[in-house]
């Protein structure tokens, strides 16, 4: 996928593994009271009503990229060409684009849809970060175009080194 994501990022968390039913509604809990998205938890939602009040679940994130976080972030002018990862992992994500800028309102990166080539995040260190393993992923956004957009991830070039791709396609599956 190489088409340009237009939209905003504000948070990514990945975990190695399955999480459990709890711990899966705790980071829902956590990210929407965070994020003020609380009304899009259904009211049946453990956390509907109380804020889980932990940053993260007892198991550590292999990626966490925070946009509430604004220290984490490398610019270039106005332009936004890394963001570090939280897990303590360093496996922080860096961009060779113009098309990425902040939103210190909304916190979020901003990418604008206008570059193919490199209007997306990659990640360093990542080669064995999702390969042949089950992962979990959390990710707040909000896409501001119908349009297929690549957000995140690194790309291989054959079906066995394919890694991790987060973003939207047109591709109509069977």
């Amino acid at each position: 996928m190489t088409s340009p994501y237009n939209g905003t990022i504000n948070e990514i968390v990945a975990y190695n593994g399955d999480l459990t039913d709890s711990q899966v509604q705790q980071m829902e809990g956590y990210l929407a009271w965070k994020w003020n998205l609380k009304a899009s938890l259904p009211t049946t939602h453990p956390y509907y009503f109380t804020n889980p009040n932990v940053p993260m679940i007892s198991k550590r994130p292999v990626v966490w990229h925070d946009g509430f976080d604004q220290t984490t972030l490398t610019y270039s002018g106005s332009n936004v060409t890394g963001w570090s990862d939280k897990s303590g992992n360093t496996r922080n994500s860096t961009t060779a684009t113009s098309a990425i800028t902040y939103d210190s309102t909304g916190r979020g990166l901003v990418f604008n849809g206008t570059n193919n080539a490199t209007g997306y995040l990659t990640t360093a260190n990542s080669s064995a970060l999702y390969k042949n393993t089950a992962y979990t992923i959390f990710l707040v956004e909000k896409k501001n175009s119908t349009a297929a957009g690549y957000i995140y991830g690194m790309a291989g070039t054959t079906e066995t080194n394919a890694l991790l791709q987060i973003g939207y396609t047109y591709r109509d599956w069977e």
